[in-house]
Formats: C-alpha cells, sequence, structure tokens
C-alpha cells in the first residue's frame, strides 16, 4: 500500500487524484490522514458509502481521528471570538455554543463585559446553550470535567445589565442550566422594568420549579398593571409548579377580582389542574354573572374539570342568549358524560329553530353520552337538509350499539342522494359495531359497479372488520375490479376474514383453491395480501411455493415466512 505525509494544503489536491487512482484500502488509509483536516471529513463519509467493507473499517478507524478535527474546530472558534469583525464573532457565539464544549465556556464569560451589547446578549444566550442541562452529562463524559458551574455567577450578574436584551437572554439562560442558586435573582428580576424580561423570568422559574417563588408569582398575576402576557406568564408558572401555597390567593382573587376579569380567568388556569373543589364553586358562580369572556372560561374549565355539581348548571345555561354560550354548554355537557344532560340536549337537537351548527353540537354531544334515547332524533338529524349536522348524526349513531342505529345507518349507506363523505362514515361506523344485519347491504355496495369507490372501498374494508364469511365471494370478485386501490382494500378484508376464522376456528377449507388465481394479480400489494391470507391455512406449501417465484420481492418474503 503507498503511505502519504500529508500537509493541510495537500489535502484537498490528492483527494481529487485519491478518488480516481488508488484502490479503497489505499484511500481508507488516505482518508485516516485527510480525515485529520475538518474541510475534507464530510467528504470521507460520501466516498464511502459506495464500498461497505471499507465503510466498515473507515467507523472503527476515522471516526477516533474527528475528534482531532473538531478539537481544531473549537479553538478557531474560540479565536474568532475576539475578531474585529462583528459577523465573525457573531458567527462563533452562535456555533460554539452547540458543541457543549466547555473549553467555550470561559471565553464567552469574557464575553458578557464587551462594550457591544449585541455581543453580550449573544454570549449569554450562548452560555445557556453550552451548558444545557440536558447535554451535562454527556459533556461530562465526553470531555472529562464540565464547567457550567463558572457561568453562573457571570450569568446572574448579567441580569443587571443595562440592556434589556442581554438581561433576558441571561434569564433564560440561566433556565436551561437549572441550577437552583439562581432562584431569588431570578425572582428580583420579576421587576425588571422590561415586560420580555419579567415575561421570560416567569418562565424560567417555572423551569427550576422552586416554591420559594410561589408568591412572587402570585403578585405578578394579581397584580392589573402587568401586561397580559406576564400575568399568562406568571399563571402558567405557578400551574407548572403546582404550588399550595398559591390555592388561597387565588380563589380570593377569581372570587372578589371585580371587573378585572383577565386576571379571574388566569387565576382560575393556574388552579385548574390542582383538585381543590372551591374551584368548581366559584366557577359556578361566573354563571351567573354578565361578563360572557368569564362565562365562557367557566364552561371550558367545568367540562374539562368533569365533575357532577356543575351539570344542573350547566342544563340551565342550554337556555342562554348567547348562542357561543349555548354550544359551549353543550360541549361542556358531553364532556362532563352526566346522562342527565341528554334529554336537555336532545330537545336542541330536535328544534328546528335552533342553528344547524348548535344542532350539530348536540348531536356530537350525544355520541360522547351514548344515551339511546337520543337515537331517534339523531336518525332523524341524519336527514337533514344540513350536511355538517347529518355528518355528525350519523358519526353519532355509530357510537350508540343499537339495532336502531344500525337500521339508521344502513338507510344513510343505502341512499345514493347522500354525499359520498358521510356514506363513507355510515359504512365505517358499521364495521366497527360488527353489525351483522349490515353484511348483505355493504355486499351489495361493494358488488355495485356503479357505486361511487370510495363508499365501495369503505364496504370492503368494514366487510373486513366483520370477519363474515358471506363477503368472501364478493371480496374474491372486487380483486378483478379495473382499480387498483379496490384490489388492494379488499385483498385486505379477506386476509382479515380468514385470520378471523382461524382465530375462532370456522375456516373454509375450500378457500385456498379459490384464492389461487389472485396470486397472478397485477398489483403486487394485492398479491402479498393473497399470500399473508393463504399462509393462515394448513395445507398450503405448494401454493405459497408458487409465490416464491414472485417478482415483488416482499410477496417472496411473505411466501417464506408462511411456509
Amino acid at each position: 500500500m503507498n503511505t502519504y505525509q500529508l500537509k493541510p494544503c495537500d489535502s484537498m489536491a490528492i483527494w481529487a487524484t485519491a478518488r480516481q487512482d488508488l484502490t479503497p484500502f489505499s484511500r481508507l488509509y488516505l482518508s485516516i490522514e485527510i480525515s485529520k483536516h475538518r474541510s475534507t471529513t464530510l467528504k470521507l463519509f460520501r466516498m464511502y458509502r459506495y464500498w461497505v467493507p471499507a465503510f466498515l473499517f473507515s467507523f472503527f478507524f476515522i471516526l477516533p481521528c474527528l475528534g482531532s478535527a473538531e478539537d481544531e474546530r473549537v479553538e478557531m472558534l474560540i479565536r474568532d471570538l475576539n475578531h474585529q469583525d462583528y459577523n465573525v464573532r457573531s458567527k462563533a457565539i452562535a456555533k460554539i455554543g452547540w458543541f457543549h464544549d466547555p473549553r467555550g465556556v470561559k471565553p464567552l464569560i469574557i464575553l458578557l463585559k464587551d462594550n457591544d451589547k449585541r455581543i453580550r446578549a449573544q454570549a449569554a444566550g450562548a452560555l445557556g446553550i453550552l451548558n444545557d442541562k440536558q447535554f451535562r452529562v454527556w459533556a461530562t463524559k465526553k470531555f472529562g470535567h464540565n464547567e457550567y458551574e463558572l457561568a453562573i455567577g457571570p450569568l446572574i450578574d448579567a441580569l443587571k445589565d443595562d440592556d434589556s436584551s442581554v438581561r433576558w437572554q441571561a434569564v433564560k439562560a440561566l433556565a436551561k442550566i437549572g441550577d437552583k442558586t439562581a432562584v431569588d435573582p431570578l425572582i428580583e428580576s420579576l421587576n425588571d422594568d422590561n415586560p420580555r424580561v419579567r415575561e421570560r423570568a416567569c418562565l424560567s422559574l417555572a423551569q427550576l420549579g422552586d416554591n420559594r417563588a410561589v408568591k412572587p408569582l402570585v403578585g405578578i398575576l394579581i397584580d392589573k398593571n402587568n401586561s397580559y402576557s406576564v400575568r399568562t406568564s406568571a399563571a402558567s408558572a405557578l400551574k407548572r409548579i403546582g404550588a399550595e401555597d398559591a390555592v388561597e390567593p387565588l380563589i380570593a382573587l377569581m372570587e372578589h377580582g371585580g371587573e378585572d376579569w383577565r386576571g379571574r380567568s388566569l387565576a382560575a388556569a393556574a388552579l385548574e389542574e390542582t383538585g381543590d373543589p372551591r374551584i368548581v364553586d366559584v366557577l359556578i358562580n361566573w354563571l351567573s354573572t354578565e361578563h360572557n369572556h368569564l362565562k365562557m372560561e367557566a364552561l371550558k374549565m367545568l367540562g374539562r374539570i368533569g365533575d357532577k355539581r356543575a351539570v344542573v348548571p350547566l342544563i340551565d345555561m342550554l337556555g342562554d342568549e348567547n348562542p357561543m354560550i349555548r354550544e359551549q354548554s353543550i360541549e361542556s355537557l358531553g364532556s362532563i358524560g352526566d346522562h342527565r344532560a341528554a334529554q336537555p340536549i336532545i330537545e336542541i337537537l330536535a328544534d328546528n329553530r335552533e342553528s344547524s351548527y348548535i344542532r350539530s353540537k348536540a348531536a356530537a354531544a350525544l355520541g360522547v353520552l351514548k344515551d339511546p334515547d337520543g337515537i331517534e332524533s339523531l336518525s332523524k338529524a341524519a336527514r337533514d337538509q344540513n350536511w355538517e349536522l347529518r355528518d355528525q348524526a350519523v358519526e353519532a349513531l355509530g357510537r350508540i350499539p343499537d339495532r336502531r342505529s344500525v337500521e339508521a345507518l344502513i338507510s344513510v349507506l343505502k341512499d345514493r342522494t347522500e354525499i359520498y363523505q358521510i356514506r363513507v362514515k355510515a359504512a365505517s361506523a358499521l364495521g366497527k359495531m360488527k353489525a351483522e344485519q349490515a353484511v348483505e347491504p355493504m355486499i351489495s355496495v361493494l358488488e355495485n359497479k356503479r357505486e361511487i369507490i370510495h363508499v365501495r372501498i369503505a364496504a370492503a374494508d368494514s366487510l373486513g372488520q366483520m370477519g363474515n364469511t358471506l363477503a368472501i365471494d364478493a371480496l374474491i370478485n372486487a380483486l378483478s375490479d379495473r382499480r387498483p386501490k379496490l384490489n388492494k382494500r379488499a385483498s385486505i378484508a379477506l386476509h382479515d376474514i380468514i385470520v378471523h376464522g382461524s382465530e375462532t376456528g370456522h375456516q373454509d377449507r375450500g378457500l385456498p383453491e379459490t384464492l389461487k388465481p389472485a396470486l397472478k394479480h397485477d398489483d403486487p400489494a394485492t398479491r402479498l395480501q393473497i399470500v399473508r391470507a393463504l399462509s393462515e391455512f394448513e395445507g398450503t406449501l405448494d401454493v405459497l411455493g408458487k409465490a416464491l417465484d414472485d417478482s415483488d420481492r416482499h410477496v417472496r418474503e411473505a411466501a417464506i415466512e408462511g411456509s
């Protein structure tokens, strides 16, 4: 093997010659030398992807050399931190953080005192990325040490910088580092002159999760002089920390906040997951206020909390003049799932004077409640002039396991004047319900070549879900249809029916002979499903043996597995 002594300036020139003139193993030796120069490292992997053996050697021999290229890269970036050109310094700061190399900590700390405020801000941000606690264990293992603690003090000092961008980046960086010594300085930042810094301080305290921040955060949320974004961040932080110390003052704000509806709703959001029963009582009281925003917040939260005490008050809200209030009341009652709400919601669904949108919400809620009393109204709604209402009614009927629901869905499936999307939904619902009385109507749809293809495909899918052997002949006939999508779905359905038969012990022993011709189907996906179906039968080795010569690799693999 020829050997080469490379200089950095020679690497690219030799590279061009090596690709053409050397054997793979000579290239391997050369690549080890070239890999020491960072400009050509990436090209090595492009070259070796075509020679697997050489690539495996390069994996073991080249990767140890990559460290030298990275070391050189970090050293170069550290030098660039002191470059006269701002753009060079800025790019170096941005890149050095992502290396997570401890050597970058001290140079970046020095830049926190730079005369250029832009550099100070970028250095603070880079220190946060470089010392991110998610990478700290990895960095310690790789480099043998980690100097993140050195950055905490200088970043805390940066919280008092004259420029708000520097302070903002320092607040964010301290949260990334995750050291609890930063909690008290970050609490002081809640009083910063800049609202963006205060907002970021709330989020950073939430990340640190220390209870010392609870009272200051409550103060931020209660203070009406703070911007809505700052108060929202404080509420999010309190919700994340989840401290009990915040409950009393926030409930007081919910009850006695007066016209401060923003603060009251944010207090409720912060307390939503605490499980305190008093929150539900306060939210129920909000339903009688004249402020629609508080009403809406109360309705949404009561639905999410799911407390049964809210059912009767929510039913009363179904008669509100505001349609948005009625709509949200219906949704919340559906989320709670109490059957006391069924009859009032049925009345809304049956009320032709109500808007179709709200009636569709009522239909959806009845589907969630799964109350059989709503089937009659849902069946009527499935024939309404408004397609959105029909769509929701069909979906709701599919959730209620009842003979009347099945009959209504079959009626929708047969109706060729209905839009195909709703008929597809009806077919899918019948398949999930495994309704035996729907098998014959579904077969009729599948066999009708004048039928919309989407509906026929949905029928094939549903017949597969039902697992009824009566559908086998129709599905086999569908394999010869001129539409490949239907061929594929019919073959999948056949496979599902056969699997269901093998699980229940009801297999048609003559079926393999019937499926043989399908092994010559033009579509490989169809042939694949047929092979899988035949694999469920005993004594089909001779049939599967023919599939071993199939032109499609997946079909051959399935035949081998089935054998």
